[in-house]
Formats: C-alpha cells, structure tokens, sequence
C-alpha cells in the first residue's frame, strides 16, 4: 500500500500491539516480525517510514544508530539455488 495521509482520511487514532523498546547501552532498541509476503513491494523495494507524531511542534528528534534486518525463507535444494541464481538479470 502507497503512502496513505490519515489527517486526509479523517483518521485520528491508530488501536495496535505495542512492544515497548528494551534500553541497551543507553539506546532503545525494538524488535519486529514481519511475514514479508505481507508488505508492499514497490519496484523491488520494501520502503518503511518512523511515525513521529507531533514531533515538531515538541522541538524533539529521533537518533537512528542502526538498522539491522535478518531475512529467513524455506531451505532451497541446491538445483533450486542454480536455477534462479541463472535466472537473475
């Protein structure tokens, strides 16, 4: 799904699971799971956004130290692997 303006939608809350972030070394640090086959795929490209509300109009700001992202699929067969490494552009 492209981007979607919820002022424009008249959408004023938002009702999700929320984890609150562990704090590591003076950082807080979030983990997510994402079934993959799930988000939107834009020119082979998954984009994600932080949501920081009023952040403005607090005078605040948000730090990113890192970003890491571990990928899991199924075991491939090892011809299954030559096959569409061949395919590739």
């Amino acid at each position: 799904m492209p981007h979607t303006d919820l002022d424009q939608l008249k959408i004023n809350y938002i009702l999700a699971k929320y984890t609150p972030p562990e704090v590591r070394d003076g950082w807080y640090v979030a983990t997510v799971r994402l079934d993959a086959t799930s988000l939107y795929l834009d020119k082979g490209s998954w984009k994600f956004t932080f949501s920081t509300p009023e952040i403005e109009e607090l005078k605040a700001h948000v730090d990113v130290q890192r970003i890491d992202f571990i990928m899991h699929r199924a075991a491939m067969p090892w011809y299954e692997k030559i096959l569409a490494s061949l395919k590739r552009p």
